[in-house]
């Protein structure tokens, strides 16, 4: 570039602005000369090159966004589930969970029961209502039993007219119209095997206890519901059904409370038992369900009474004594009983029970007879365990509809 010489116009120094005039001039000549460097070739190739840095890195923060956004959707159901193990962890290491309140609260008994059942001897049947899952679980869950505990016979109970995959090599299979999901398939077993339970005679284990014992299990261990509670094991099941008559598949632990948004960000969880109040339980109600594709709700409203109450008092069912305020309820439908249970039935209830799941597949019945179980089958709950249970009972959080009567703290 050629040089140029700057040379300031020369003012009249009698004017009291000529410095200033002089500086503004300089400047003018200075601006011009910024002018012809930006228009040089050289710095139009600058100008562009730091255009370009500059949408190259709008573009890669974009791109970054997006994937941080795909990352956040593809993971949603991960990080949900890593809160919710969070949540359940904090109040299993809490200092009440394994006191002896604790235990009754969940459905379970005292450590030193538990010591005593798993050294006793026991008989065990299993039930499978299969659909279409693989059953490999089976045989590995079964095994983990004590040397004392016999699975006598295994018998799975087919009904969507798939292939059973999995079945252990001593099971019984046999094929039923697809009506009632799981809670048919168990009436209807209990129905149909009745008369044997009553002509075999119930043996007793060392300390007195009743020794044959009935497991029913869907084709599903439920183990995606673990980030939301722990599943026992066969051995803690049978513990348990030894001193109550029944055990739930499935531990309480928490829920999500329905209370208001101020109350939620300060206690968004509902601690819960495995008892509800049998007067608040008899208001459940249900209208559709549709958690599967599968779910067809054009036949699911119940003919046998809208509420939970109208159906047990339409086929029979009341808790073992009219006092019993609470009874227990197991979700997941999966569960145990002693056999010495399922008789204290009559065989016509079973038989009211099985008909009365029989109309279609998805049906409101259903629901109503999860929620039944464990007032059919469990032994009445004394005075001193049902005193324990109601003094940990809180008002403080509400549970949702689908838990109706569900005791909370």
């Amino acid at each position: 570039m050629k040089k140029i010489k700057h040379r300031a116009r020369q003012v009249p120094q009698d004017s009291s602005q000529g410095g200033a005039r002089r500086h503004y001039l300089e400047d003018d000549e200075e601006d011009v000369m910024s002018k012809r460097f930006r228009a040089s070739p050289r710095n139009r190739s600058g100008r562009a090159t730091n255009a370009s840095v500059t949408a190259l890195t709008s573009n890669c923060s974009t791109f970054c966004c997006g994937l941080l956004l795909i990352w956040v959707i593809l993971n949603k159901g991960l990080l949900f589930k890593s809160f919710c193990r969070s949540m359940t962890l904090r109040i299993q290491s809490s200092p009440e969970y394994d006191s002896l309140d604790g235990r009754l609260w969940r459905g379970s008994i005292s450590k030193e029961a538990e010591t005593e059942s798993l050294a006793s001897t026991a008989t065990i049947e299993v039930v499978v209502s299969h659909c279409n899952l693989p059953l490999d679980w089976i045989s590995a869950w079964t095994a983990e039993s004590s040397a004392k505990h016999s699975i006598s016979n295994i018998t799975i109970i087919s009904k969507c007219d798939q292939p059973v995959v999995g079945a252990p090599s001593n099971a019984k299979i046999m094929r039923l119209r697809n009506v009632g999901r799981c809670d048919h398939t168990y009436a209807h077993f209990i129905a149909e095997n009745y008369n044997r339970f009553v002509e075999e005679e119930d043996s007793e284990d060392e300390d007195g206890n009743n020794s044959h014992f009935v497991i029913f299990l869907k084709d599903s261990d439920n183990s995606n519901r673990n980030h939301y509670t722990k599943h026992r094991s066969l051995n803690e099941m049978l513990q348990i059904s030894k001193k109550l008559g029944f055990s739930c598949h499935e531990e309480p632990s928490w829920i999500w409370g329905q209370q208001s948004i101020l109350k939620k960000l300060a206690q968004p969880i509902c601690q819960i038992s495995a008892y509800h109040n049998w007067t608040v339980l008899q208001d459940y109600t249900l209208n559709m369900y549709a958690r599967l594709r599968r779910d067809d709700n054009s036949a699911f409203a119940s003919q046998s009474g809208s509420t939970l109450g109208e159906y047990a008092a339409t086929v029979g069912i009341q808790p073992p004594t009219s006092s019993t305020p609470i009874v227990p309820v197991c979700y997941g439908g999966n569960f145990m009983a002693q056999r010495s249970q399922l008789k204290r039935r009559s065989k016509a209830l079973w038989q009211h029970i099985e008909t009365s799941l029989s109309r279609a597949d998805n049906i409101a019945e259903g629901h109503f007879v999860e929620r039944l179980w464990g007032t059919l089958l469990s032994q009445p709950t004394n005075a001193k365990m049902m005193e324990a249970i109601l003094r940990q009972q809180s008002d403080s959080c509400l549970a949702d509809k689908n838990y109706v009567g569900i005791l909370t703290k």
